[in-house]
């Protein structure tokens, strides 16, 4: 047996091993990890292998860089994900193996989604407990129910391509439009980072279509898409970035994407959040908390923040983040 970092020859046996492994995924496998490989030139490396003694693949742990900002500076690591261990290899402990080859090789490494044994392994094994993402459901036209049943996803080119709110105008940007945006949004937080090559690779690939907006004043922003949930067409608050102090912003982003959900006829609106101050905003805002929360963990000297990461004031972090929302569809 071999740990070993994935290479483009690889391609072929890691999409089949990963339609084996996740049947249940609705997105389409080749797609998925075309997806995560396109980040870079070199992300394939990112893919870590367990191989048996003829070289087939029988494990992995998919890695993904990503930067963030702490303490006024800069740190790049990556998201872990998809780690999973043909079932007859578990009882030799080959899925702690990959966590410890991963973490040796990364040690900043970070994670969302865990759950409850890789939760309780995790911590163990010393990821700290930064947050966790909570869910957040709000109905928001419940006469555009009928209209939002067995729909399918709307289109990106029927969303609108302006929405005013009082003296705010949100515009829909391309690809050629976005913003190089070389920093926090908020100094006092844990934010993942958000430059122009992220937002390129993250919400202009081929795997979901994303409506991308800002406001140029304050470079807010946010972004968008659908996706159905049992049979039931939804909009999805995907990302969002703005200035925490200033609760307006946020507030800004939620009034306008419930205008635009209204103007699509769509009923449902779905969005994540790290941070109490968001949670108060949705809430308001008639949003309830749905489902287990997604943990935010990671290998990071943060005991000097324990009271912050209690109170949901540390890590800003959307559904944007490592893999979740892209199995959606």
């Amino acid at each position: 047996m071999e740990i070993r970092k994935a290479t483009l020859s690889d391609l072929e046996s890691i999409y089949q091993f990963n339609k084996e492994q996740f049947p249940e995924k609705r997105v389409e496998i080749k797609d998925y990890i075309d997806f995560w490989i396109a980040k870079s030139t070199s992300a394939i490396d990112d893919v870590i292998l367990l191989v048996d003694e003829t070289d087939k693949i029988v494990g992995q742990n998919i890695l993904s860089e990503m930067s963030y900002y702490y303490k006024d500076e800069v740190r790049t690591t990556v998201w872990g994900f998809d780690l999973i261990v043909e079932k007859e290899y578990r009882k030799d402990s080959w899925g702690l193996e990959l966590m410890l080859f991963s973490k040796s090789s990364n040690p900043g490494l970070m994670a969302t989604g865990s759950g409850p044994l890789a939760l309780a392994i995790n911590l163990k094994m010393g990821m700290k407990w930064l947050g966790e993402i909570r869910k957040y459901v709000c109905i928001v036209s419940p006469q555009n129910l009928l209209f939002s049943i067995f729909r399918g996803n709307v289109s990106i080119n029927n969303f609108p391509s302006s929405v005013s709110l009082n003296d705010i105008k949100f515009n829909r940007i391309s690809k050629d439009e976005l913003p190089d945006i070389q920093k926090t949004f908020n100094n006092n937080l844990l934010e993942i980072s958000r430059d122009k090559e992220f937002l390129k690779w993250r919400f202009y690939s081929s795997l979901h279509d994303y409506a991308v907006y800002i406001d140029a004043k304050s470079e807010s922003y946010f972004v968008l898409r659908t996706i159905i949930q049992k049979h039931i067409t939804a909009l999805l608050l995907v990302d969002y970035r703005c200035d925490v102090n200033k609760p307006e912003q946020f507030q800004n982003i939620i009034s306008v994407v419930k205008r635009i959900a209204r103007k699509l006829h769509l009923s449902i609106i779905i969005t994540g959040s790290t941070l109490r101050d968001f949670d108060n905003i949705l809430e308001e805002e008639h949003f309830k908390s749905v489902g287990r929360p997604r943990p935010v963990l990671g290998y990071l000297k943060c005991k000097d923040r324990k009271k912050d990461i209690d109170d949901r004031n540390f890590c800003f972090v959307t559904l944007a983040d490592s893999d979740g929302e892209t199995n959606w569809v």
